[in-house]
Formats: structure tokens, C-alpha cells, sequence
């Protein structure tokens, strides 16, 4: 059994059905793929899913009028027997594009390591544990059976947040991104800083061009 899963959600957007065309990248190979909705998909989504390069795709239909930072919370807590079945989570949006899975894969080889995040907070840096951190939903890597379910918020940062207590205020977390930006806006953008980017949300897609390593 594939031991990692690659999660997306999506309300079943056009441009995320673009974007989703994109993730041909080799190594998927080592993933189980699934795709959360809240409302039925066409056949296009179910097409564009199986070019995933991924052994087993799956798909599950939560049909709610959840919207927004309340959509996201219900796609993670409804799923959370399925992340339960595996050692390794990525939960990501299908516009967020990984320009090197390379800058995060290492990292899950070390059984100390159990969430490789990005923090959205702007007034702290993290470097190891962090508890002031606010955790991105936009890509998010974890060990499910390190998380804290037993938490509630109406946002879904703050939420993710909380899921993740235990890993921030320990040793046990690897950060994409240590810092938010001046516009508090919760979009991943690890290594622009550095003028080295490795995962970017992308909400206007722009094609495929150099796409996923």
C-alpha cells in the first residue's frame, strides 16, 4: 500500500480544473491521489485526475453549502478517515504549483520530522518550534497521527493551526516558508525571498509551463 497521499480540494472551478491538468510531475508516483468536492464534477474532472501519474486516484463528494474559510475546515475534518489510512499527507489547493519537491522530500524521510508547513503570520519568524505561527491551508505536508482533532475555529488557518498545537510548540516541524507577508494575505509564496521558489499559489493560472519537478 502507498503510504503518502496527495489530497486536493476544490467547489469544482474552472481554473482549478486547469490547474489540475498540471500535475504530471514524476514524483507523484510515490502518491495515492484524491480530490475532495462539495459539489458534483464533471467527467472533465475525472479525466484530468487520471493523468495524474499516481497508481490509485480517488474522488469523494461532499455536497454542503460550506463556503470559504468554512469549506475548508469541513473538507479536512470530513476526510480525516482517509489521512488516517496513511503515513504521509500533502493537502493542497490544484493552483498551488511545486516548483521543487525536492526543497520538502528529504525532509519526510526523517521520522522526527512530522509537519513540513508555512507560516502566514507577518510579525514572526519560525525556524523550528514556533508557536505563534499561523499555519497556510493552501499546501500543508503532515503526519495524521500527530495532529489534534479535538479543536475548533472559524477560520481556517487559525483551525489548521490548532490541528497542529503539538507539532509547533515541539521540535518536530520543518518550514517551507518561516515568515507571512506585509499583505497578510495567506498565499503561499516559500522562497521568493530567497529568489529560489519552491511552492507558489498561483489564482490566476498561467498555463503548465515549467511545471512540477
Amino acid at each position: 500500500m502507498t503510504m503518502r497521499l496527495l489530497f486536493f480540494t476544490t467547489s469544482g472551478s474552472s481554473q482549478h480544473l486547469r490547474a489540475l491538468e498540471c500535475w504530471n510531475a514524476s514524483w507523484v508516483h510515490d502518491y495515492d491521489v484524491h480530490l475532495y468536492s462539495n459539489r458534483e464534477l464533471s467527467l472533465s474532472w475525472q479525466a484530468a485526475l487520471h493523468r495524474i501519474p499516481s497508481k490509485n486516484h480517488t474522488i469523494s463528494i461532499d455536497k454542503n453549502e460550506y463556503v470559504h474559510q468554512n469549506g475548508a475546515i469541513r473538507a479536512f475534518v470530513f476526510s480525516r478517515p482517509l489521512f488516517e489510512k496513511y503515513e504521509w499527507v500533502i493537502r493542497t489547493n490544484p493552483d498551488v504549483h511545486v516548483v521543487n519537491h525536492r526543497s520538502f522530500s528529504g525532509w519526510m524521510m526523517n521520522p522526527q520530522v512530522h509537519a513540513i508547513l508555512a507560516n502566514c503570520n507577518p510579525d514572526v519568524e519560525c525556524f523550528t518550534s514556533c508557536a505563534r505561527a499561523i499555519v497556510h491551508t493552501d499546501f500543508t505536508i503532515f503526519r495524521p497521527q500527530f495532529l489534534e482533532w479535538n479543536v475548533s475555529a472559524s477560520n481556517a488557518e487559525m483551525h489548521m493551526s490548532l490541528i497542529m498545537q503539538q507539532i509547533l510548540i515541539r521540535h518536530n516541524v520543518r518550514w517551507l516558508q518561516g515568515k507571512g507577508y506585509r499583505d497578510r494575505s495567506c498565499r503561499i509564496r516559500a522562497g521568493v525571498r530567497e529568489h529560489n521558489q519552491t511552492v507558489i499559489h498561483k489564482r490566476s493560472h498561467l498555463g503548465c509551463h515549467g511545471g512540477k519537478s
